[in-house]
């Protein structure tokens, strides 16, 4: 019997067809015939077509928005790490200042970037199973389909991060009968689902997927056992109550894995060439003159005014530090006289971006010093003043500044947070970490230029305005979707 295939391919879902095919924007959704034979079930009929299709999981990743440019925007002008720069229109100057509204671009568009990768991992992980040619092992099946689903759960993490409490979608988009369209309604337009639904669905992807992750570290764009590990540790370190057993317990399985360690030259995780593939990376998007990012461009360069130039804070406080290897691979300045002016810099010495320095350089997602930093956190806050020393001081002794001298659980808490923000300047954390250890506020209020608070005030008591809006696009779409508060 001939049956109708209804495609989301509304804004409120992007979920495409296949985890190749480009995302389609046009009607909240449209009735595509279909012959209706057998054959039809099994999208992925050879091995050759389930390489592709998860093969394209990753690759969308690095010519979009969301990893190119968005991440590093939102998590460091959100922050105290940067300004938004002139050129960055209403929609970053309403980010940097929490005042955004729904109708914000860039807020619709990651949401649209994220749920897109999503629908790529639901249609893999729905799929592979299906495959019945033997060229497929049942070993590489596992592997497929545990890459899709520790995917996901990234994305979610990004999503919930972002948005608060999101649709929760977990499956293809079905093919049903056109008279079953009142059944289908709520899988296309489903309502929000709560965040502990969205974080327990997170952690069970990892987990289910560890197993059979690969443990080789010789390719660092694919979802790896540490890589999964290493996102489970940031979403124990992140969920209330915080169990720091379990962000100890995940960060202890990364740093205790011989395989990887920290460069002896910070600056090499940034030069082109020595960043591929080596013992500190565990997840990267790889990217070469082929197939290159084309987000640094937003960064660095004197052809046109960039985004998020470095803060004036941020600059003085590697000083205060004497770190100057850190922010010798950190900020690049440029002098730019005659060409545009700024108020907060001379144009002589106008500082750029410095961390993804050309097309070919691979996109980090994360790396070593992260995690290193993060057990520090949790040994810290479960007494063990000693062991996190250790792990703080080996991240500082790399970039050849002597140990930290605090002494109190307090004054180690303060230390770990500085020291996150000078190694992982502009890789996409300050924001996400300020938030989840509810230090935003204290820390924006104060933030200061030339004796002048910028920020004091802005970030809400309430914590409404420390996610962001649902985009109104999808409000329209979606008549099952609620507004977060204050917006």
């Amino acid at each position: 019997m001939k049956k109708t295939s209804i495609i989301a391919i509304s804004a409120a879902l992007m979920i495409i067809v296949s985890a190749c095919d480009s995302v389609l924007d046009k009607n909240p959704y449209q009735l595509v015939s279909s012959t209706g034979d057998s054959s039809d079930s099994i999208k992925y009929k050879t091995a050759s077509l389930v390489e592709s299709a998860i093969a394209g999981c990753y690759s969308v990743l690095r010519n979009n928005e969301y990893y190119n440019l968005d991440l590093w925007v939102n998590a460091e002008m959100q922050s105290d790490n940067a300004y938004p720069g002139d050129n960055g229109g209403t929609e970053y100057q309403q980010i940097d200042k929490y005042s955004l509204t729904a109708d914000n671009t860039q807020i619709a568009r990651d949401w649209s970037d994220l749920y897109s990768f999503i629908g790529n991992a639901n249609t893999v992980i729905a799929n592979v199973p299906k495959t019945t040619d033997a060229a497929l092992t049942e070993a590489r099946r596992q592997q497929v389909i545990a890459e899709a689903k520790s995917l996901r759960g990234m994305f979610y993490f990004e999503l919930v991060r972002l948005y608060g409490s999101v649709p929760l979608v977990t499956y293809e988009t079905p093919t049903i009968e056109a008279s079953k369209l009142e059944e289908i309604y709520p899988l296309l337009y489903p309502a929000r689902n709560t965040e502990a639904e969205i974080y327990n669905q997170v952690k069970k992807d990892l987990k289910d997927a560890i197993p059979y992750l690969t443990t080789s570290t010789t390719n660092k764009g694919i979802m790896s056992q540490t890589a999964a590990y290493s996102l489970l540790a940031k979403i124990y370190a992140t969920v209330e109550p915080i169990k720091w057993d379990s962000v100890k317990y995940y960060c202890n399985l990364v740093t205790s894995n011989k395989s990887y360690g920290l460069l002896n030259n910070y600056n090499d995780l940034f030069k082109y060439g020595a960043e591929k593939n080596n013992k500190e990376m565990i997840l990267t998007i790889p990217c070469d003159q082929a197939n290159g990012n084309w987000g640094y461009s937003m960064f660095i360069g004197t052809d046109w005014k960039k985004y998020g130039p470095p803060s004036n804070e941020l600059l003085a406080l590697f000083d205060s530090e004497g770190d100057a290897v850190r922010k010798s691979s950190t900020v690049l300045y440029a002098d730019v006289t005659g060409l545009w002016t700024d108020s907060k810099y001379t144009s002589d010495k106008y500082p750029l971006c410095y961390k993804l320095r050309t097309a070919s350089n691979d996109i980090i997602l994360l790396r070593l010093a992260d995690i290193i930093l993060l057990q520090a956190e949790a040994e810290n806050q479960l007494g063990n003043l000693g062991a996190a020393k250790s792990l703080v001081d080996e991240v500082r002794g790399r970039v050849g500044l002597s140990g930290t001298t605090a002494l109190t659980k307090e004054d180690m808490t303060l230390a770990i947070e500085k020291e996150r923000r000078l190694e992982l300047a502009f890789e996409g954390h300050r924001w996400f970490d300020l938030k989840r250890t509810n230090r935003l506020k204290t820390v924006m209020d104060a933030f200061k230029y030339n004796g002048k608070y910028l920020y004091k005030g802005l970030v809400k008591a309430d914590k409404t305005n420390w996610i962001w809006p649902i985009p109104q696009t999808q409000l329209n779409l979606n008549s099952n979707l609620t507004q977060n508060p204050g917006y």
